[in-house]
């Protein structure tokens, strides 16, 4: 197989030779002659056996004229055309497109095979590594690598694959950290070579060079691995590229259309060569060369490197037009600021007036407010005055009329007397502090809680009632809870409470009244009970509410100050009925927590 492709090679490289020889002399002299320029390609390619035989049929199509055949690097055909004044051109349709619009070329023919019938999609290239480079996956980890291909103006060989990295380098050639080319010939097996000894980590490698390289045993098989794939179904070469258009065989603005006639349909009616069925056809379509090219910023769109203006605006101009709009946009919505602008800052005038007016009248109504509150205040604590102030004053009453009868019977002791007065100065301290209270409300309010233990208060109040109320059995379970609260207002309320049970066992026979004092949470929970006649739904309804009482004499005032002073603490207070007869009252209210009672 080696040798096979190694007597072809030679064979072609005689023939060219000798036409290369042939045609420097009649380049010069003869100028009744057609001219054909050839670009040279990189060795092995699997069209030489058409090209050699294309060149005997067009010698045959153009007699009595001579055919002078010349071999031109890809970098110097397209200067060379127009000084040789060459009739017809074979090249990469890489050439043809990047000279076209420049040169006047016109495309004719392009090759097509069996494995790959389509001459809009016949030509490519693979991206290949060594197998031994695991880390080497996607094209992205060939970023700052070394590469080597064959020469940096090659259509297949250099520019195909290149335009695979345009979507992460906006100058593709810059990915690599470094570039080996090895320049025109049978250069593709070095390429091949460079990767596998590792003097390259990636190379550049022709459409089926991989396959023909293993092939041959130029090359281990399996040495190299293919890198970004996009090989399709059938496919008997592997590929990291779309397809291309293949060598194309295009005229010049010097050839007759007699000649362009005789040479296309000589070319097409030629049968298929080599084992690949090798044959001409007609390629449709070659935008995607012009894509790459664009992508690459060569050829005819090289001025996309430019900073000139056409190429700013040809680069940018989705840009340059979205930024237009955008301008467009944001004047129109300025002006309309503008407007906008007058118009909120006539309606803010109008606003701030208004307002202005509004918060004199806030300024009014909150004071009209806050007297409102201090007269509901002082009213609620005359109401407790008128109500709590009965009780002191019944005991000084009937302290005094004992002193008085004591006396007459002059049965007063001076122990008798000193307690006595001790006890009525109690009573006159009590009115006092509520008399304080009512002032102070008439006044600023001045807040008065404390830290307090409401089991002392507790205690307190049923130690003076068990003296009051000797028949009446008062049971408490003694636990601290600390709270906080106004003491006169807190002993208030378990006045309050105490005296309503009391009142309401009058006609008991064993009358009992049991407190509980409990924690549940965070909170102090104070349960009054009696053993008070059964209550009726009607009468549980109404407890609690303002003016309502079930005492004859009574105003109704009393459970409705211990609501309202509860309620001032954070906590509330409710009622229901006891079993089997009698009245429960819950109050709850907020402990204290040993942060605040630490901090205080």
């Amino acid at each position: 197989m080696n040798q096979s492709s190694t007597s072809k090679n030679i064979c072609l490289a005689v023939i060219l030779v000798s036409l290369f020889v042939f045609g420097s002399r009649t380049f010069a002299e003869e100028s009744d002659s057609i001219k054909l320029g050839i670009s040279n390609y990189a060795l092995p390619n699997k069209n030489e056996v058409l090209y050699s035989k294309s060149i005997e049929k067009i010698r045959e199509l153009v007699k009595p004229k001579q055919l002078h055949v010349k071999l031109y690097s890809p970098s110097d055909l397209a200067e060379k055309a127009e000084e040789d004044r060459l009739d017809l051109v074979f090249g990469s349709s890489g050439f043809y497109r990047r000279t076209a619009l420049r040169t006047g070329h016109k495309e004719l023919l392009s090759i097509e095979n069996k494995y790959y019938p389509n001459p809009n999609y016949t030509e490519g290239a693979s991206i290949v590594v060594s197998s031994n480079r695991k880390e080497l996956k996607t094209l992205e980890d060939l970023k700052n690598k070394t590469l080597s291909a064959n020469a940096p103006f090659t259509f297949t060989g250099y520019l195909v694959p290149l335009a695979e990295f345009s979507s992460f380098e906006a100058e593709p050639e810059k990915f690599f950290k470094r570039q080996v080319f090895h320049g025109e010939g049978n250069t593709m097996k070095d390429v091949a070579k460079d990767v596998i000894s590792g003097k390259a980590d990636v190379g550049f490698l022709r459409l089926c060079m991989l396959e023909t390289l293993e092939a041959s045993g130029e090359i281990p098989q399996g040495s190299l691995k293919v890198i970004g794939e996009q090989t399709g179904p059938g496919e008997q070469c592997r590929r990291s590229t779309p397809l291309y258009p293949g060598w194309t065989v295009s005229s010049t603005p010097h050839a007759s259309s007699d000649l362009i006639r005789k040479v296309s349909q000589g070319l097409l009616e030629m049968p298929p060569v080599g084992s690949n069925d090798l044959r001409w056809g007609i390629a449709t379509n070659y935008q995607s060369v012009d894509g790459l090219y664009k992508k690459l910023k060569m050829g005819p769109y090289a001025y996309l490197r430019d900073w000139t203006i056409k190429g700013f605006i040809e680069k940018y101009w989705p840009f340059l037009l979205l930024t237009f709009i955008g301008v467009i946009l944001l004047a129109l919505y300025a002006f309309y600021l503008a407007r906008l602008t007058q118009r909120r800052s006539k309606q803010l005038s109008k606003a701030f007036v208004s307002q202005r007016k509004l918060q004199q009248e806030k300024m009014e109504t909150s004071e009209k407010m806050h007297t409102l509150q201090k007269v509901w205040a002082i009213g609620q604590l005359s109401s407790t005055f008128a109500h709590e102030v009965r009780q002191p004053l019944t005991t000084l009453q009937l302290l005094s009329r004992g002193l008085i009868r004591l006396k007459e019977r002059d049965a007063l002791t001076s122990e008798t007397l000193a307690t006595t007065l001790d006890n009525m100065n109690v009573q006159i301290q009590r009115m006092n502090q509520i008399v304080e209270r009512v002032r102070d409300y008439a006044r600023t309010p001045i807040s008065r809680r404390v830290p307090l233990d409401l089991n002392v208060i507790v205690q307190k109040v049923i130690k003076v009632f068990s003296q009051t109320y000797p028949r009446v059995q008062f049971e408490l379970q003694d636990n601290p809870c600390k709270v906080n609260g106004d003491p006169v207002e807190v002993d208030l309320v378990v006045r309050n409470l105490l005296r309503n049970a009391v009142e309401a066992t009058k006609e008991v026979q064993a009358p009992t009244i049991f407190v509980r004092l409990t924690k549940e949470e965070e909170r102090a929970i104070l349960v009054i009970e009696d053993n008070g006649p059964k209550l009726t739904e009607v009468q549980m309804r109404e407890i609690g509410r303002p003016l309502k009482t079930s005492k004859q004499q009574g105003l109704g005032l009393g459970l409705g100050i211990v609501r309202t002073i509860i309620e001032s603490h954070t906590g509330n207070v409710s009622f229901s009925p006891n079993e089997p007869s009698g009245l429960r009252v819950t109050i709850s209210l907020p402990l204290i927590s040993r942060k605040s009672e630490t901090a205080k």
